[in-house]
């Protein structure tokens, strides 16, 4: 689109015309008329009545983007001249412009047209030239090569695909099933002349000439293949393929048998010597207490019964266990039938009378869990009482001391048993295991391996004492279910009027 403005040298015309015909002039023109002055325009005609026509007369203009200006010439706007862009160079390429800057367009380096490489339509090298801002066509060299099947002019003699004496080129296609060959026509191999296939039948001949013989039924008619297996004492039989392309029996051969478990071979041919045998003949084993059995038919007899598990420190009944499970007599008749081992459940010992010798107990620290085990012995130590009838005792009468010995004689070997012993006072007092009067303890492993208790009482007074044993393994020590003994001895005492010294 062009923009057309009247410049201001048309007003400046009309003013001096004006000035110098005046307002109201009768200059005539040379046909008689009067000029009267108007605005200078593109018409070839001379509006301002100045004697010039169109004079200095331009208008702005676009051209391609570009701003320009148009000059009036015989009443006609000429070209828009437009204004030349600062050019950026970059690599000149085939497209009608100066894109290297250089005032060329479309050139290389010498100022040659520029060239590429290219392929024609046969696949021949050759090149391009850029002509008018786009590539010419591809002006190949031939490089001559063998002749091929491909419609081209390899060899470059001005024929396609022909061989030396100028036939079509020819190659084998003989088959499976025959003789042949083929020529190259219009690039491709047509026309072999070698026999094609037909339908596969059972007729041992390769009829779809595939390689394969009957290759669509069980087996090739005619053939022969091993049949069975063998492996372990098995051996291969052999079958024939029939006239109906199927396999015929297994003949000959040795077939899978029964395992006899003879440790030697695989009578049932499936790789494993013996398998499904649970042991092999003539083999022999102890079972639990020493009894001896032997294998027969691949299968163990049954083991007598295991013998009963006793105290022996050893498993005999082979579960992996000591000693467990041991009857209640005698080796749990000292615990509480609750199972519980405390004081509140401790078992009642017969009384020890004073000046009677020692009583010995023995019992077993033993749990059938296999666990450690307490055990609780409540006892009354018993005065004599015939002792203050003889000494013809009064109320208030002498002092009475008495003495108590608690000894552990016997425990199992390899093991360490400790013990205590609560004074829980007279008949009738409130004291316990948990708050004794005087709670003493020893332990076998010691000298000294005994307990001592002491209590004052009066001549006449019932001094019947109570007590409670505690037995227990010694932390870190072994356990046994052997028995362990200890003994109570309630030593003889005389009145005295001296009070007691310990």
């Amino acid at each position: 689109m062009t923009k057309r403005t009247v410049t201001s040298w048309a007003l400046v015309g009309l003013f001096f015309a004006g000035s110098m015909l005046g307002c109201g002039s009768d200059e005539a023109t040379t046909d008689g008329n009067v000029c009267v002055p108007t605005a200078e325009i593109c018409d070839g005609k001379d509006n301002n009545c100045n004697g010039q026509i169109d004079e200095n007369l331009t208008q702005e203009c676009t051209e391609g983007g570009l701003k320009g200006e148009q000059t009036c010439t015989n009443g006609q706007w000429g070209p828009c001249v437009t204004q030349q862009p600062e050019c950026v160079p970059s690599p000149e390429v085939c497209d009608g412009k100066d894109n290297d800057c250089d005032d060329a367009i479309d050139e290389d380096d010498d100022g040659n047209a520029l060239q590429r490489e290219c392929k024609d339509d046969q696949g021949l090298a050759g090149k391009q030239i850029c002509q008018k801002g786009a590539w010419g066509p591809c002006q190949a060299s031939c490089v001559p090569s063998a002749e091929v099947c491909d419609g081209k002019d390899n060899d470059c003699d001005g024929l396609v695909d022909e061989d030396d004496s100028g036939q079509p080129l020819k190659q084998d296609c003989s088959n499976q099933c025959g003789l042949g060959t083929e020529i190259c026509v219009a690039g491709t191999w047509q026309q072999c002349t070698a026999p094609q296939p037909s339908t596969e039948v059972c007729d041992g001949v390769d009829n779809d000439c595939d390689g394969e013989v009957d290759e669509d039924f069980e087996c090739a008619k005619g053939t022969q293949a091993n049949c069975g297996t063998d492996v372990g004492v098995c051996e291969f039989g052999t079958k024939v393929c029939g006239a109906t392309c199927q396999w015929g029996n297994c003949i000959g051969g040795v077939n899978p048998g029964t395992e006899i478990c003879e440790g030697k071979n695989d009578e049932d041919c499936d790789g494993t010597v013996d398998n499904g045998c649970g042991c092999t003949n003539g083999e022999k084993k102890s079972c639990c207490g020493g009894t001896e059995i032997t294998c027969t038919g691949g299968t163990w007899p049954s083991c007598p019964p295991a013998p009963v598990e006793v105290c022996n420190g050893i498993d005999d009944n082979c579960n992996d266990k000591i000693d467990e499970d041991l009857p209640v007599n005698p080796y749990q008749l000292d615990e509480d039938i609750s199972g519980i081992d405390d004081c509140a459940h401790a078992k009642a010992l017969t009384a020890i009378m004073e000046g009677e010798p020692a009583q010995s107990f023995t019992f077993h620290l033993y749990k059938p869990d296999g666990s450690p085990d307490r055990d609780f012995f409540l006892f009354r130590a018993d005065e004599n009482s015939g002792v203050d009838d003889t000494f013809g005792c009064i109320a208030d009468g002498p002092n009475e001391c008495y003495t108590l010995v608690i000894k552990m004689t016997s425990v199992p070997a390899g093991v360490t048993y400790d013990y205590c012993v609560y004074d829980v006072g007279f008949e009738g007092d409130t004291a316990t295991c948990a708050k004794p009067i005087k709670k003493t303890c020893a332990s076998s492993s010691t000298p000294n391996n005994q307990v001592t208790m002491n209590w004052a009482g009066l001549c006449s007074l019932n001094d019947n004492r109570y007590f409670y044993l505690e037995v227990f393994p010694k932390s870190g020590s072994a356990l046994s279910c052997q028995p362990y003994k200890f003994t109570i001895e309630h030593l003889d005492n005389s009145p005295q009027e001296a009070e007691c010294s310990f």
